[in-house]
């Protein structure tokens, strides 16, 4: 099994192992892990039970070489700018444009921020192909780039 060494912080830094697949993918995903002045800002929006409105996916299980050049940025700040608002009667997500890094996943960069119970949070990357409803949104947020581990 390869290892590429990098920082998460879960409230306490700590020197984590990214670990890698028989296929060469990282076992987890790197994200934007929203500051908490940008939780609260996108919070008053949320229509569903469950709020996620935590993180902007970046790459999930990314190949080896994308991991080591990610890992470089880790801990780093970076600014989110929000633009629409999109929902459907299942989840809710905001659209959004990244400065400074880019999202190595195919598909817009978003942020999941409400989803009904028994819905995969993931699957509003497919609802903002074709929301119910639209609304422009804008506010600055920020996020520190992390890799977390999938459970299991």
């Amino acid at each position: 099994m390869k290892t590429v060494n990098s920082f998460f912080s879960n409230k306490i830094l700590s020197e984590e192992k990214i670990e890698f697949d028989n296929k060469g993918r990282a076992k987890g995903y790197f994200a934007l892990a929203l500051d908490a002045k940008s939780k609260n800002e996108l919070k008053k929006y949320a229509i569903h039970p469950n709020v996620k409105n935590d993180h902007v996916t970046i790459a999930y299980m990314p190949s080896e070489k994308s991991s080591k050049l990610l890992s470089k940025k880790i801990n780093k700040q970076f600014t989110i700018k929000t633009n629409e608002l999109m929902s459907d009667n299942n989840i809710q997500a905001v659209t959004v444009n990244l400065s400074g890094i880019q999202r190595i996943d195919d598909g817009q960069s978003h942020i999941t921020i409400s989803h009904v119970n028994g819905v995969n949070p993931s699957l509003s990357k497919k609802m903002i192909l074709n929301p119910q409803k639209k609304t422009k949104i804008k506010h600055n947020l920020t996020g520190k780039l992390k890799f977390i581990r999938n459970k299991g």
